[in-house]
């Protein structure tokens, strides 16, 4: 019996392609990934998703972010393009990164060509909006996260339905809150930015030349999946202001070690790289220089423990205190 039978919402797991645009013979529909998903009616479950379910944003890899839909704005009598082999016209083609034609029909047509056909056909298009709730993940749920909430196994549909209880738990494990849905009644409400008149200051671009670090993003992605939406010091908080740290000096050894990094609000992490801000290995307390802690919004930290239990392993107390070793107002950015 699903949720819907008993009176509740559900919970679906929703593909967005971003730039890699064609997709099973379309094109798809342009997503702004944090205020609205869009579908029709030639995709399986776009009858079953309704206002007030719970939406999880995913590409090919990893899942985006989190919404509750508020409202479903329905544009009948549209049409779509279908892109079909010229052969045998159906969709089962694949496209080639590299090889020439560029795509290829599947077998037994086995058809190899360089443009599509192209039909247009009816059908009803659906615009989910969820600009109020939306939270971002960053890869906090991962692709095989993913395939164990999903209550079918058909990797190939787009609004998969996933098993709500299971994706509570995975959020309270991220410390994610989901704020409740504003549905029809909220109809036409959005996030509305305000500008205000000020002088303007010249800008413009110039070329540099940086080092980049390698796999910085799977770094993340890998602390976000471990630790969750959280920073080591000042607790739960929003995706996009967490950035990973290193415990050991980065420059040196120019490797992403899990068990020496945690994630640290934007803030903290740059008093930690200035070397203001560390944790003692031994009691995994929070410290500060006291340049630091005679700031009102900062004071509250010094003596603190850490607030994700992770960290104290033997891997990381070495890592912290090879860290400190030169005296904590020396520390090595990370």
């Amino acid at each position: 019996m699903t949720d819907r039978s008993r009176g509740g919402p559900r919970a679906w797991s929703l593909l967005t392609l971003g730039e890699d645009r064609f997709f099973q013979g379309n094109e798809g529909y342009e997503d702004i990934v944090d205020e609205v998903y869009r579908y029709d009616t030639t995709v399986a479950n776009y009858r079953a998703v309704q206002e007030g379910d719970t939406v999880v944003l995913r590409d090919k890899t990893r899942a985006l972010g989190i919404a509750r839909i508020e409202r479903i704005e329905v544009t009948p009598g549209a049409t779509k393009t279908r892109n079909l082999c010229p052969r045998c016209r159906t969709t089962n083609y694949v496209t080639r990164k590299v090889q020439r034609p560029r795509f290829h029909c599947r077998r037994p047509c086995n058809h190899s060509f360089d443009e599509p056909e192209q039909i247009q056909i009816p059908v009803t298009q659906f615009a989910a909006h969820y600009p109020n709730t939306w939270v971002s993940l960053d890869g906090g749920l991962s692709r095989t996260d993913l395939e164990d909430l999903a209550l079918n196994r058909s990797q190939q549909q787009s609004m998969r339905e996933l098993d709500r209880n299971a994706l509570t738990a995975h959020l309270d494990r991220l410390s994610v809150t989901l704020p409740a849905a504003k549905t029809s009644s909220a109809e036409g409400r959005t996030r509305t930015r305000t500008r205000s008149r000020s002088r303007s200051i010249s800008g413009g671009t110039r070329q540099r030349s940086v080092q980049e670090r390698i796999n910085q993003g799977p770094f993340r992605s890998a602390l976000l999946e471990r630790f969750g939406l959280v920073c080591a010091v000042t607790g739960p908080c929003p995706a996009e202001v967490l950035q990973a740290a290193h415990l050991r000096d980065f420059a040196t050894h120019q490797t992403h070690v899990v068990d020496e990094g945690l994630l640290l609000r934007s803030d903290i992490h740059q008093l930690f790289d200035a070397g203001l801000l560390w944790i003692d290995p031994d009691d995994l307390t929070v410290r500060l220089s006291p340049r630091v802690a005679e700031h009102p919004q900062y004071c509250q930290y010094d003596y603190q423990v850490i607030t994700v239990a992770a960290l104290a392993t033997d891997t990381t107390r070495a890592a912290l205190r090879d860290r400190l070793a030169p005296g904590p107002e020396h520390v090595e950015p990370s």
